[in-house]
């Protein structure tokens, strides 16, 4: 999702749509905002976790 959006985003911003390019970059923020707390995640309960 993150890279589509900002593929899209890239199309909407070279076609002059400026505020349908913000709000897909607002989607693509969002979409790596919820990898990066999906990794951290995983990364806190991981087996090495366990001996905190």
């Amino acid at each position: 999702m993150a890279s589509l959006s900002g593929d899209l985003r890239e199309l909407a911003r070279r076609s002059g749509l400026t505020t349908l390019a913000y709000l897909l970059d607002m989607a693509r923020l969002e979409a790596e905002a919820e990898i990066r707390a999906r990794e951290n995640s995983a990364d806190s309960s991981g087996p090495e976790a366990a001996g905190r």
